[in-house]
């Protein structure tokens, strides 16, 4: 894991496009500079999310899975349901107030891609990386033919 800054802070309450914070975390996962990773949270329209999932799948061999924490109810962190092992990212509010995407790995925040580094008030969900059939073969079978 690369920590990398978001380069955008947003400013949707003005008119203006969210912040890249999602970018950030992903290009810190995947050890990629921010600008190497497409800004779906900005993306026009409702399909950011399958976008997403399928540059994921295409750069790792794993789902990206978003599951809430609490169905429409965000979560104090410390009243968290569970702590989902390895890396993850976690969304939710900021001390800001403003929705945001923070890296965990064992449930715990490793990285805020904010410049504060202030992380996140309260949580809304995690998302989670599955791998694909092959991927998860790959890993429980080392010797097994590609």
């Amino acid at each position: 894991m690369k920590p990398v800054m978001q380069a955008n802070l947003g400013d949707p309450a003005n008119g203006g496009m969210g912040g890249t914070c999602l970018r950030a975390a992903l290009a810190s996962l995947l050890d990629l500079d921010e600008a190497d990773v497409p800004d779906f949270a900005n993306e026009p329209g409702d399909d950011w999310f399958t976008h997403c999932q399928e540059w994921v799948h295409d750069h790792t061999g794993y789902w990206l899975t978003y599951i809430p924490i609490k169905p429409s109810h965000a979560v104090p962190l410390d009243a968290l349901p569970y702590e989902p092992p390895g890396w993850s990212l976690l969304s939710g509010f900021s001390p800001r107030e403003t929705k945001h995407v923070v890296v965990c790995r064992d449930g715990k925040i490793v990285h805020d891609p904010h410049p504060s580094g202030d992380g996140l008030a309260k949580a809304l969900g995690w998302w989670l990386f599955l791998p694909d059939a092959a991927t998860f073969e790959r890993a429980v079978s080392p010797g097994a033919p590609q």
